[in-house]
Formats: structure tokens, C-alpha cells, sequence
């Protein structure tokens, strides 16, 4: 488990590879998250690309870092910081994702 924070910012920065790997592939999954699956002698890293939402605080993001760096870290956890990718390169691509609907509530 780990990160690694791309400064840039750009979703162009993620495409690229280490020297070691031989063979990556770049996608969106069903859930509209950004991914890779990057095949190396070792075995097979598998990344999940987001951006910190506008509206969390540093605390927030701190506080991910070290859930992350523990390996404690949910998705709850991660999409309540963060925002998926898929849509900005959905929208570039021409592509639907669908919008995951809240479960209903039977009475």
C-alpha cells in the first residue's frame, strides 16, 4: 500500500512508467475510477488514480495519507477526500459512465 502525489495536477502526468515495468494498461473502470495495471518481473502493481475534492480541508487529507500509508484505508474513506477521474476523461473520449444510484430504502 502507498501513494504518490502527482504535483502537476494534469491527468497526463499519471500516463507514464517506470523502467522496470514491463507493460501497463490505463482505464476507467465501471465505477468511473481511473486505473492502471502495471506488469513488472515481480508481479502486477494495480494504481487507482484520484484528485482531492476542492472542499477538504489539509487535516482531511493528512489524515487519508496516513490511513493510506497503513493500510487502513477504505473506499469510504478514500471517495469522502476524493474524486474520481473517469468523468473528465469520459468527457474527453465521448464515452458514458454510469452514476452509481443510492440503494432503496424499503419500508
Amino acid at each position: 500500500m502507498g501513494y504518490k502525489e502527482i504535483p502537476s495536477g494534469n491527468i497526463r502526468d499519471c500516463l507514464y512508467s517506470e523502467r522496470d515495468i514491463d507493460y501497463s494498461t490505463w482505464y476507467v473502470d465501471k465505477n468511473g475510477d481511473f486505473r492502471c495495471d502495471a506488469i513488472h518481473h515481480d508481479g502486477t502493481n494495480h494504481y487507482l488514480y484520484r484528485a482531492y475534492k476542492d472542499s477538504v480541508s489539509d487535516t482531511q487529507i493528512e489524515n487519508l495519507k496516513e490511513k493510506i500509508y497503513r493500510g487502513i484505508a477504505t473506499r469510504a474513506d478514500i471517495t469522502r477526500v476524493t474524486r474520481r477521474l473517469g468523468d473528465e476523461i469520459a468527457h474527453v473520449y465521448g464515452f458514458p459512465i454510469p452514476r452509481r444510484q443510492a440503494p432503496v430504502q424499503e419500508r
